[in-house]
């Protein structure tokens, strides 16, 4: 599927997310590194749906953060395998 390819070579460009591959109901904005997405106004405040559960966890450490990474060649897609330098797969 040519057009999947070319979804995930743009997202990974771009540092897109995706609702059920960086977010989902198990990963909000704070794990996917989307916290500059809500504005400060909105965080001061706590108007808004989940605020409780940000809140959270903007006050500890999360268990899981999105980083990214640089490749040269080959684009990586959900279909490749990703190893570190120890040939470990990540």
């Amino acid at each position: 599927m040519v057009w999947l390819d070319c979804r995930d070579t743009l997202k990974q460009e771009c540092g897109l997310c995706l609702y059920g591959y960086e977010l989902d109901e198990n990963i909000g904005p704070v794990e996917a590194q989307l916290i500059w997405t809500i504005g400060k106004r909105k965080l001061q405040e706590g108007e808004f749906y989940e605020y409780k559960s940000i809140k959270s966890q903007l006050q500890r450490v999360v268990p899981i953060c999105r980083c990214g990474f640089a490749t040269s060649g080959k684009i990586v897609t959900e279909q490749n395998a990703i190893f570190d330098l120890k040939e470990n797969w990540i």
